[in-house]
Parts: structure tokens; sequence; C-alpha cells
């Protein structure tokens, strides 16, 4: 992961800097102090999400999902997702939100009694059953993402001067 980060702060440059950050590891006013702190935050679709709700006004939320077309649309785009959980986070934040699709690495079957839900239904939800996603590539339109998001980001700090 460290490997494919380092080439995320290689395209952010100089005036970004890039930490894999694990909030279920932190106290609860850590967490809170670190969202006040970030810019761009990216995180996998899930409770870190919420994190977003603790970013200043115009930073960036990036959210990775391994969801396929179903329940939970991930229209490419900039604040194109205001209903999705995650999009409804940003759009009363006041945060740009771009939904980015990834592929999980390895979704671990389901079984019955594991869930509430019967296994045919968390199947159905591959996000859900995911065990890791892997960060996308940098190439082409994801590149051109964090591009964007280091521009909103830098506007935004701007705009606070």
């Amino acid at each position: 992961l460290w490997k494919r980060t380092s080439w995320w702060q290689y395209l952010l440059g100089p005036s970004g800097r890039v930490s894999v950050w694990r909030p279920e590891l932190e106290t609860v006013l850590h967490q809170l102090r670190t969202a006040v702190e970030t810019d761009i935050l990216v995180t996998v679709t899930g409770q870190a999400a919420g994190l977003a709700a603790f970013l200043r006004r115009d930073r960036v939320l990036l959210e990775l999902t391994p969801a396929f077309d179903g329940p939970y649309r991930c229209r490419r785009g900039w604040d194109m997702n205001p209903t999705s959980e995650v999009g409804q986070i940003a759009r009363l934040g006041e945060i740009h939100h771009h939904c980015v699709m990834v592929q999980p690495s390895a979704a671990r079957k389901v079984h019955q009694g594991e869930s509430a839900l019967p296994a045919e239904v968390m199947e159905s939800l591959t996000w859900r059953s995911a065990r890791t996603v892997r960060p996308p590539p940098l190439g082409g339109s994801f590149a051109r993402v964090l591009r964007q998001a280091a521009a909103l980001a830098c506007g935004a700090r701007r705009d606070e001067k």
C-alpha cells in the first residue's frame, strides 16, 4: 500500500502530504482533529466516510467503492451522487465528492448465520463482504481526479485567507 501511496505523493507534489490512516485505531478526539485538518479525504465506502462531515467547507472527499451497479450507484464526476449515503454527507457538509469504482481484491463468501440478512442478500452487496480494496492505479482517469482534488483543495485554502 505504501508503494502505491508514494506515487500519490509524487502526483500531488510538494504541497500535498499523503498518509495512510486507520481511524478505527484512534480516539474519537484524534479522528475529529485529523478530519478538520484534512484537505482531501480518500476513504472506502463505509463508516470512515462519515468523518467527511468534519472536513472544512469546500474540501474534498474521494470515495472508493467496490460496489457494482445495483442498489448503490456510483456516478462518475464531481458532486454527481448527492442522494447516495456518502454523497449526502458531502452535500450537507458543503464539500466536493467524487465516487471512484474500485475492484475488491477478494470477496469473502458469507455463510448463513453470520449475518442478520440472508446469505444471498449479503452476497449481492459485494462492498459489504469485500475483505480488502486496492487503491486504483494512478494511470489515466484516477490521476486526473487526484489533480482535480488537489486544485479544489488549494482553491479552498486560498479562499480562507
